[in-house]
Parts: structure tokens; sequence; C-alpha cells
């Protein structure tokens, strides 16, 4: 992904979620997105080559988008966008407990981001895509837009409250001392994880356009 696209990307649909993500978490605070922006692309990159190098024993292959997704996923982890040292003093101060994509605010844009990344090269391939009228190239779309990813289901354990939020826990346990380690954050399942998010969704739209809706 070149600097241009990354940066149209992050300015139209990562910036306006953060600014709607304050809101409705009036003790987070927002980093400079300036430096961030900036800072996350060379993360990204710097993620991108070990990919290559550790998978392909190259820095030439390119990588798919579910492995873009991930290097993109640890790019914002790396750098996180929120500061959330006011947060976890009210916490304290008033003892209310708060909802888990507020308290894992950078993890969730994080992973926020790595679908929307993934999204838009499922949209190319739509656009790309041969043998279908333009209706039908609208309406998917329009879904990609509108509802990925969906979560599918997740067994019920103690302290998470589905599927968002089991993975944001996860997220959240690979840094340490401010850093990302990348030790701790696996590439590889990541990549495999947004594969399966891509191939749920696809599922879900034929059963929707055989009648079944999405549940």
């Amino acid at each position: 992904m070149k600097r241009e696209l990354f940066d149209e990307i992050f300015d139209r649909e990562i910036a306006p979620f953060i600014e709607e993500m304050l809101e409705y978490a009036p003790f987070i605070e927002k980093r400079n997105l300036a430096p961030c922006k900036r800072e996350i692309f060379n993360e990204y990159s710097k993620l991108r080559v070990i990919y290559r190098r550790q998978v392909y024993n190259s820095d030439a292959e390119i990588l798919d988008r579910h492995k873009v997704a991930s290097c993109m996923c640890g790019a914002f982890l790396t750098v996180p966008v929120f500061h959330k040292g006011h947060l976890l003093e009210a916490m304290k101060q008033h003892g209310e407990p708060v909802e888990s994509f507020l308290y894992y605010a950078s993890e969730f844009a994080a992973f926020y981001a790595a679908n929307k990344f993934l999204s838009f090269y499922m949209l190319c391939e739509v656009d790309n895509a041969r043998g279908i009228d333009s209706e039908e190239r609208r309406l998917r779309k329009e879904r990609i837009v509108e509802r990925f990813p969906m979560m599918p289901p997740a067994s019920k354990v103690k302290g998470m409250r589905g599927t968002w939020s089991g993975i944001l826990f996860n997220l959240s346990q690979i840094r340490g001392e401010e850093r990302l380690g990348i030790e701790h954050y696996d590439l590889y399942a990541y990549a495999t994880i947004f594969f399966m998010l891509e191939a749920y969704f696809n599922q879900k739209t034929v059963l929707m356009e055989k009648g079944h809706g999405f549940k």
C-alpha cells in the first residue's frame, strides 16, 4: 500500500471514527493524529518487510489483503491513537465500570482500522469482478460498507461480552511497557483471523441473497 492511499483511507475512514469515539468517551484523550499517521505508516512498512522476509524470504513478494490487514493492525497497536490516563483516573475515582471498547480504545481503533483497510481491497475486488451487472455490484459494495465485519457468535466467558470483547482483550495483552513486541503480536494468526472474518461475511452474504437474511 502506497503512502498516498494510506493517507486517503486514514483521513476518510479512520480519523472520523476516532472523533466519533471521543463523543462516547469523554475521559479518553486523542493523540495528535498528524504524527500518529506518519508513525503508523512507518510501522506498517516495517511489519510488512518482516512478514515478507519471514514467510517468503523475499522483499519483493506482494502480501495479500489479509496479511496487509494484520500488519496494519500491528502498526496501530504500536502507535496508539488514544491516551487513557484520564479514563483510568476516572475509574479509580468513581469506581464505575466502562464498556470494553472504551477501556480498549486504542485496540478497538487498531482492529477497526485493519478491517477498514481490508474492506477497501474487498471493494476493489467487487469493482473488478466479471459477470455481474451494475446493480449487483452496487449491492455487494453497499453490504461491505455497511456490514463488514460481521463477528461470529462466541461462547460466553466470564468478563467477556462477545467476539469483539474477546479480540480486544487479546490485543491489549500484547503490549508491555508501552511498546509492541513483535514476539507478542502474531502477524500470521491475525492474518488468518482477518481471512476468516471475510469468509464468514461472504457466507452470511450468500445466505442473505438466498432469502435467509442476516442474524
